[in-house]
């Protein structure tokens, strides 16, 4: 399940429910951990050893890529939580107690 706020001219934001399979049936089940990174208008989704990258709405081609990608060491299995930070321009990735960023 996730959730999306929606801007409205005449009043202020709705925040609306759905199921992550009824707008991305590609994606798996069980997902670990999400982020959004506005000013590229993505997500990206974690499951495992894997992410995926939504880009409008939509599950990118080239998706699942491997986390080792991103450069996590081939200790990590999963990300467990993630943030990007706006002000910063940085992202986030929290394994157990550690964090990457």
């Amino acid at each position: 399940t996730f959730w999306r706020q929606i801007s409205q001219i005449s009043q202020n934001s709705k925040t609306e429910h759905h199921l992550i399979k009824t707008f991305w049936p590609a994606l798996p089940n069980h997902i670990q951990a999400a982020y959004e990174y506005k000013q590229k208008d993505q997500l990206l989704i974690c499951k495992g050893a894997n992410y995926w990258v939504i880009n409008c709405y939509q599950v990118t081609k080239d998706s699942p890529k491997s986390i080792y990608d991103l450069d996590f060491p081939r200790t990590v299995r999963r990300v467990d939580a993630a943030v990007h930070d706006e002000n910063t321009e940085k992202t986030y990735f929290f394994v157990d107690d550690k964090f990457w960023r």
